[in-house]
Parts: C-alpha cells; structure tokens; sequence
C-alpha cells in the first residue's frame, strides 16, 4: 500500500502533456506581453488601450461563433457598449 507522501507525489506530480501545455502557455503569454511593449514604443497607450479593447471584443465574437454559444440580451448589450466605448 501507498504511503500518504507517495500518493501526494502521485497527485501533484504533473504528466509530461501538462508540463508542456503549461511550458507553452509561459512562452506564448511571454511573447505576448513583448509584442505589448513594442507595440507601445510605436503607438500612444490611447491607442493601444483602444486597440486592445477592439481585439477583446473580437476574442468574445469569434468564441461566440466557435463555440456555438447563444448570445444573451445582456451579453450582446456588453458587446455593443464595449465597440462603442
């Protein structure tokens, strides 16, 4: 029978996959956030606040259609007050 800190290691220990998909998601939110800085040397922080708005709302829109959701009133309420700021 398993000792409580073998069954903890067992637990805890992620799978090479989860290792992976996490080593991914670290190196795609790092090259992100270096496209934001230099999307900021070349533009002004309004615009690119604007910018980064408008893409949010694109990001939900096309979740919406991908993932065949209904859209609510309140939801599509939303949507409407961030394109029109």
């Amino acid at each position: 029978k398993a000792t409580s800190a073998e069954a903890a290691h067992k637990f805890f220990a992620p799978s090479w996959s989860v290792a992976a998909g996490l080593a991914l998601a670290g190196l795609v939110n790092f090259v992100a956030s270096q496209l934001a800085f230099s999307t900021l040397n070349l533009i002004s922080p309004l615009s690119y606040s604007v910018a980064n708005t408008f893409k949010r709302v694109c990001i939900a829109v096309i979740a919406i259609f991908y993932f065949n959701e209904r859209l609510s009133l309140v939801n599509g309420i939303g949507i409407a007050i961030s394109i029109a700021g």
